[in-house]
């Protein structure tokens, strides 16, 4: 190979090279400086759809498998199903309110194949600098089951990001 086409391949590799060296660096933000960001973020578990007194199942089959035992030998004892309830539960349901304005209303569903494991929320929202009234009703369970309700002032400063913790 001859000494240009070295030359040409090594600039070839080092241009690329050099502008992302150059372009990572560059600043970026989700959102303008002069506004600032609420943003709610946990994880929770809703009730179940359908009650179940599991321990006093288990009691039961552990009762009635003492019994057969006493009449036969090697009865195997299967408590797995665990009174066949379900597993499913209810999506977490959340209203917020920022100085009596609406901005969110929504169910977050559980995650997992059976609808069974806890559910992720995460939103954010950008608010103008200032002090504002927060008002959030969350509902874990089914439409009869309660609220509960946070009522919170925070200051919001300009350019940060406010976590609301409930």
């Amino acid at each position: 190979m001859s000494k240009v086409k070295i030359i040409q391949s090594a600039i070839g590799l080092l241009l690329p090279f050099l502008l992302i060296i150059f372009l990572s660096d560059a600043p970026y933000s989700y959102f303008s400086a002069q506004d600032s960001m609420l943003k709610i973020a946990f994880k929770r578990s809703g009730k179940r759809v359908q009650e179940c007194n599991e321990e006093e199942f288990i009691k039961q089959e552990a009762a009635k498998y003492a019994e057969m035992q006493k009449t036969r030998q090697g009865v195997p004892m299967d408590v797995g199903k665990k009174a066949g309830c379900s597993r499913e539960r209810f999506p977490v349901f959340i209203e917020m309110y920022v100085d009596g304005e609406k901005i969110l209303t929504k169910d977050y569903p559980p995650i997992g194949i059976r609808k069974d494991g806890p559910s992720f929320v995460y939103d954010r929202f950008l608010i103008k600098p200032g002090k504002h009234k927060v008002f959030v009703k969350i509902k874990d369970g089914g439409p009869d089951s309660p609220f509960f309700t946070m009522d919170k002032e925070m200051e919001f400063i300009q350019g940060k990001i406010m976590l609301l913790r409930f």
